[in-house]
């Protein structure tokens, strides 16, 4: 990796497309990133072979959309685009640039961004970035360019042992706890695009989901049988369990359904899946889900930030004009 790269160098810089085989190499590059909350990205861990595998487990290979700069054949900068055909967005991992100055650093990631934009199949149109918040230097270049920070989220985790507060009385899933059915698909999908509009995974995709990795599960009224509330949870590549979506309908809040279901998926992450941590994201502003997981023994790490691009809504004639 090349450190200090000057402007007048830059005029030698070469962007292309990454190799299969450079995997490695550049697995490498992201995690001495990572270890810099200046430079952390959130959707990826933090050493070469979990990055490795998180990459290898993407739904497409993972040089589909991968732009990779380079100074002297030396590589000093790499970007991952993971996109969804469906949703019609890309998740951007990385920037990870080897570069110690701030402007030299935004032209090269311009660079990067601008080829790996091109490598997009047609239809992906909103972008997405998440960060820690420290990144400044992402933040800037990307509201330069017309990306919107949201609001800031906190990373939180737990270990997953004998000791841990998680596991201990967890609930059995059974008849008003269970795993996501079939019949269930059509009160979960809805619920899940109401409690979290525009999100990465539709409602559709999240009850459909039947990898072996997915863990679902839905909390029933115990009077009525209605599904009050999910959780959609996973083993990640590196062996961790996450934690990607806890929703309870509106009619069924301060029951004690989402600690059930924490508990459960816990549970299931642990016995069946063989995780040893599991990990999640919630709201800075939600203190009540804050203090639930806190319960829970869940502890805070990363505050995180996001940065979307939406293309522009199509202009409209007067009233009664097609």
């Amino acid at each position: 990796m090349l450190f200090g790269i000057t402007p007048l160098a830059l005029m030698t810089l070469k962007i292309r497309r990454a190799r299969p085989d450079e995997l490695a190499l550049l697995t490498q590059l992201a995690a001495t990133e990572q270890a810099n909350p200046q430079r952390h990205i959130a959707y990826l861990s933090e050493t070469a072979p979990e990055i490795a595998a998180e990459l290898q487990d993407l739904d497409r290979p993972w040089a589909t959309v991968s732009a990779v700069a380079c100074q002297d054949e030396a590589v000093v900068g790499w970007l991952v685009g993971d996109f969804d055909l469906e949703v019609g967005r890309t998740w951007w991992l990385g920037p990870f640039v080897a570069v110690d100055d701030e402007g030299v650093w935004s032209k090269v990631v311009t660079a990067l961004h601008g080829h790996a934009l091109d490598m997009l199949p047609e239809g992906v149109v909103e972008q997405e970035f998440a960060v820690d918040e420290h990144f400044e230097w992402l933040v800037r270049w990307g509201q330069a360019r017309g990306f919107v920070p949201g609001t800031i989220s906190v990373s939180m985790s737990s270990a997953l042992d004998a000791g841990a507060r998680v596991l201990s009385d967890a609930p059995p899933v059974e008849a008003t706890l269970r795993p996501l059915t079939q019949g269930d698909r059509a009160t979960v999908a809805p619920l899940h695009d109401r409690l979290f509009p525009g999100t990465y995974m539709t409602g559709a995709q999240l009850a459909a989901a039947s990898k072996d990795h997915d863990v679902r599960l839905v909390a029933a009224d115990p009077q009525t049988g209605v599904v009050a509330g999910y959780i959609a949870a996973q083993r990640q590549p590196d062996g961790g369990g996450y934690i990607d979506f806890l929703g309870v309908a509106e009619g069924f809040r301060r029951q004690g359904h989402a600690r059930r279901l924490i508990q459960a998926a816990a549970r299931v992450l642990h016995d069946t899946l063989d995780c040893r941590s599991v990990h999640l994201t919630v709201e800075a502003s939600n203190a009540a889900a804050r203090a639930l997981y806190g319960s829970l023994g869940f502890k805070e790490a990363r505050a995180l930030r996001g940065l979307s691009k939406r293309p522009a809504p199509a202009p409209t004639g007067p009233k009664g004009a097609p």
